[in-house]
């Protein structure tokens, strides 16, 4: 009996841990994200904003880890809600490019070309493919987070049924291999 209620709640289990391996994978890709844009930042300014706004996601995704791991029914809304607030800074971040991209001349670099024809042909250029770049990351870029959101919401029943039709010595021996 016992080592059957076992057997049934690692089979529920299954999915949760996937979730989880998949959460821990997001989170350090945040991380590293983050570290690079604030990296980059020494020399960059602007660039500042976002390695911080990502790193306050990768904060709240190893928070939503955390939540998954000891089984709590909080923790796939948290990681949802995360991800959600994810694409919307996407859309921010593209718009905000998108607006710079249209009424900013282009890099101060393009200033000194010395022929106006050229400057004028390398700016045009610029603001083509900057507009389309942006214009494109606000479309597809939340796409993925919004997927990821909906994937953790849809594991807060596979907790619920879990910890339901599980013995609660074996759900807390399952939390404690977690």
């Amino acid at each position: 009996m016992n080592q059957r209620a076992l057997r049934d709640a690692a089979v529920r289990m299954k999915p949760i841990r996937k979730a989880i391996g998949r959460a821990k994978t997001s989170a350090w890709s945040l991380g590293i994200f983050a570290a690079f844009s604030l990296i980059i930042g020494i020399w960059s300014p602007s660039s500042l904003i976002p390695g911080a706004v990502l790193a306050a996601f990768t904060v709240q995704e190893f928070r939503g880890v955390g939540m998954l791991q000891r089984l709590e029914l909080r923790g796939p809304r948290h990681l949802a809600l995360n991800q959600v607030a994810l694409a919307i800074a996407i859309v921010v971040y593209s718009v905000w490019h998108l607006w710079l991209s249209l009424h900013d001349g282009g890099p101060e670099a393009l200033a000194s070309l010395g022929d106006p024809g050229t400057e004028k042909m390398v700016r045009d250029m610029y603001r083509a493919v900057s507009v389309s770049l942006y214009a494109t990351l606000a479309v597809v870029g939340p796409m993925f987070p919004l997927l990821t959101a909906w994937y953790y919401a849809s594991r807060r029943k596979r907790i619920d049924a879990l910890t339901m039709n599980t013995p609660q010595w074996a759900v807390d021996a399952i939390r404690d291999a977690t």
